[in-house]
Formats: C-alpha cells, sequence, structure tokens
C-alpha cells in the first residue's frame, strides 16, 4: 500500500533500489494517507516515479471536498494526463463525475465506486462507449441508477465480463444489465427487489457463470419482485440471500446447470439436480441446528435427495451459540455415512466460507488486484 514511501525514509541505498522499481509505485491507495490535504501530493508523487506502468488507483468514500476546491483540482489535475496508464480505478461518485466528459480511460479494465451509502449515478455518465472501451469489470454497490425523463440516451457500455449493480424503484438497472447482457459472467445484484410496475423481460446471459441476488436489506421480503425471465445455460454458482425460508423455488428458475448454491434456505435444494455444493448462512441460532438436522433427516428417509450433492458448508455467525459444534458435526457425519451418502457436512465461521467458483475478480491476468463481488454476510 505505501510501502514505498516508507522504503525511501530507511537509507540511501534502499532509496535508490525501489525508486528503481517502477512497477512498486504504481498501485496508489489513497487510504493510508493520514493527512487529506497530502493526497494530491502523493498521488502525483506515485504517477510520477511510476512511469509508464499500468496504474490501480484507490480513492476512498472519506475524501469528499467541495467540487470547487483546491485539493478536488490537484487530484484531478494528477489523474486526468495519466488516464491513459489507469487499468483499476475504485473511486467515490463525486471524483468520477468531477471529470470533464471528453476525458477517456483507454485501458481501463476494472472501475468500483466505492460508496457506503447510496448515491445517483446517471445513464449519461455511460452514454459514450469510447470512454471506457476495454472495461471489463464494473462495480456499483450502493449506486442507484437513474435517467432524467427527457433524456432518451441508451446506456452504453463496452462489453462486461462482471457486473455489480444495485436494483431500484425504476427500471434503469434493467436496461443496464440488457446492454451487456450477451457478454456477463458473474451478476450481482443488490435488492431491495420490490414490484414498482417494471415489466417482466425475457433475457439470455450465454456466458454468465455466477448470479447473486441479494434481497436481505428489503424492508418487507413479501414485496419481493423478480423482473427477469432469464436464460442461463452456463451457470455454475448461485447465490440466493432473500430471507424467503419457506419457499419452494429460487426465484431465478433457470439452475438445472448449478452446481454451486449459496443461500439462506435449506428448501430450495430440490430444484438443483446437478448441485455439488451447498452453503447454507446461517439466520439464527435456532435455525442453524433445525436445517442441520432436517438436512440429514431427509438423507436417512432414503428420497433421493440431491444425487450428486459432496459437500455441506454451514456458516455459523461469530453470535450463533451453538453447543459443542464440533460433536454435532461428528454425529451429522456418522450418520450420513450410514445413510449411504458420501457427504462431507461441516460448521464453519464467516472467515473461513469459501468463495464460490467465480467470485474472485482480477483487473488483469498480470496483477493481484482483486476485489470479492461481495463480503459474505451472516444475519441476525
Amino acid at each position: 500500500q505505501f510501502g514505498p514511501v516508507k522504503v525511501t525514509e530507511v537509507c540511501h541505498l534502499w532509496r535508490a533500489i525501489i525508486l528503481d522499481i517502477p512497477s512498486a509505485w504504481s498501485w496508489i491507495y489513497m487510504h493510508t494517507i493520514k493527512e487529506k490535504r497530502n493526497m494530491a501530493r502523493y498521488l502525483s508523487t506515485f504517477i510520477e516515479r511510476s512511469q509508464q506502468c499500468m496504474l490501480h488507483i484507490h480513492i476512498p468514500v472519506l475524501y469528499m471536498p467541495n467540487r470547487g476546491c483546491e485539493m478536488l483540482q490537484q487530484v484531478l489535475s494528477s489523474l486526468i494526463p495519466a488516464s491513459h496508464r489507469i487499468q483499476c480505478l475504485s473511486t467515490p461518485i463525486w471524483l468520477f463525475q468531477s471529470l470533464d466528459a471528453d476525458v477517456t480511460f483507454p485501458n481501463l479494465l476494472c472501475l468500483r465506486f466505492n460508496e457506503e451509502a447510496n448515491r445517483l449515478l446517471d445513464v449519461y455518465e455511460f452514454s459514450n462507449k469510447n470512454k471506457f472501451p476495454r472495461l471489463q469489470i464494473l462495480l456499483t454497490s450502493y449506486c442507484c441508477w437513474t435517467q432524467s425523463p427527457w433524456d432518451d440516451q441508451k446506456v452504453a457500455l463496452p462489453p462486461l465480463k462482471h457486473l455489480t449493480i444495485e436494483a431500484s424503484k425504476c427500471s434503469t438497472w434493467v436496461e443496464v444489465i440488457t446492454a451487456c447482457a450477451e457478454t456477463l459472467v458473474t451478476l450481482n445484484i443488490r435488492g431491495p427487489l420490490v414490484d414498482c410496475g417494471i415489466p417482466r423481460i425475457c433475457i439470455k446471459f450465454p456466458m454468465l457463470q455466477r448470479l447473486k441476488v441479494d434481497n436481505t436489506f428489503a424492508e418487507d421480503e413479501d414485496e419481493l419482485f423478480w423482473p427477469l425471465e432469464a436464460s442461463t445455460p452456463s451457470l455454475i454458482s448461485y447465490e440466493e440471500l432473500t430471507k424467503r425460508y419457506k419457499a419452494l423455488e429460487p426465484i431465478h428458475r433457470d439452475v438445472k446447470t448449478v452446481t454451486h448454491l449459496r443461500t439462506d434456505n435449506l428448501e430450495l435444494l430440490p430444484a438443483f439436480p446437478a448441485l455439488r455444493t451447498v452453503q447454507l448462512v446461517s439466520m439464527s441460532v435456532d435455525y442453524t441446528e433445525r436445517c442441520a438436522l432436517d438436512f440429514v433427516e431427509k438423507l436417512e428417509e432414503g428420497i433421493p435427495y440431491c444425487p450428486m450433492l459432496e459437500r455441506f458448508l454451514f456458516c455459523i455467525g461469530d453470535w450463533a451459540e451453538i453447543s459443542k459444534p464440533a460433536l454435532i458435526q461428528r454425529d451429522l457425519n456418522a450418520r450420513i455415512e450410514r445413510a449411504g451418502r458420501a457427504i462431507e457436512f461441516k460448521f464453519v465461521g464467516p472467515m473461513d466460507l469459501p468463495s464460490l467458483p467465480g467470485q474472485t475478480l482480477v483487473c488483469g491476468t498480470d496483477s493481484q488486484c482483486r476485489y470479492d463481488q461481495e463480503p459474505y454476510l451472516v444475519y441476525m
């Protein structure tokens, strides 16, 4: 992160060595700077010393100066001349929207808006494909896509592979998904998914391998509305967190190819004929043990329940007080074995929950710049 500057302070030899390694200066994480007024100065220094290396720049949301202030102009004056070298940009929306319309990012692969509260993102910002011709990863959590009623411009996006988007009460977010459906490999949709007059659409995602639907932020789960009648012939990972604990069908129906599932509802499992791995997210202490026992009892009944299942992970929050989880786990595994099924059953904590296939995004084949589409969630 801020290591190169610290290395220069050790001795003259170390300073000479680190100054002779441009790639060491190409990772610019501004959140490590204690004084906000120094942000522009350090940004300029890192960009200069990285020479012609591709840049990975992270500017945290905590830097929110007024648009006309001197510091903002200094930041922009460093970013704009180097825009052709930026490969990965994580930024607050206010800075992105402060850029002139003619500023382009010809080599940008990953764009992430690192907001912590809902911000408006107008379609106008993405009405020109030439602005980000190589963009593959667009992460827009906590961004509400909007479009002015008098603005008839269509969403124009490059062929995205990875998209994180937040649902809203207008249909703009659906139009954004539709604009890049042909090329998406992973799609992460964050609710609330509410019925507000959005028409259902039929859509095909020929390359989609991972789909996540998270509606846990909705105030009333009974209002859930899913506007996509989607075909997903390549889907292997599916995540549904919707607080619909008694639902028997997933909200996305084309799941015949799914091998990895993360959900908060055990009742969904029979809908996945090719399932090999399940991650069940715990909702409450009672729910934790009850679902574990229900799962094993179904196997003992001899019902052809998830015939290809190999692994069952039960994520337990730090607050979940299961008595003697190791003993319970051993007992349940023994019962599964006696039932004639070769399934590994295991309780895991939040930090031990493995990623699903396709979850970790890399903004370049030669980089270590990774963004999980989301942190795993364990709810009260």
